[in-house]
């Protein structure tokens, strides 16, 4: 799901969900179009 600015944060997000009835668990992901990236990998 696509979310405008101000539902989660100061930018537009999307939202994707994983929702496991049998263990009645959901997690979700943000997705931010400008964050620049935490994590990398060396050259």
């Amino acid at each position: 799901m696509d979310h405008d600015v101000g539902v989660w944060f100061s930018e537009p997000v999307r939202e994707l969900t994983i929702i496991a009835e049998q263990y009645d668990f959901a997690i979700s992901l943000l997705l931010l179009d400008e964050a620049a990236p935490i994590y990398g990998e060396d050259e």
